[in-house]
């Protein structure tokens, strides 16, 4: 079911993204696949966004 939540930080007219991250393993599961961040160098799982304005579906 889709919410729709408003609120100071939010706007009234927020922009809908679609996101997406992953947890990727190894073979023996071992080890994980992480990213480093370059604006704060942390690391993370990968993931990011995609910008729906810039896509142009052909049905």
């Amino acid at each position: 079911m889709t919410q729709v939540l408003y609120g100071p930080r939010l706007g009234k007219e927020g922009k809908l993204r679609v996101g997406c991250s992953a947890v990727i393993f190894d073979e023996k599961r071992e080890k994980v696949l992480l990213t480093q961040r370059t604006d704060n160098g942390r690391w993370c799982v990968p993931g990011g966004t995609w910008n729906l304005a810039k896509v142009h579906l052909k049905l």
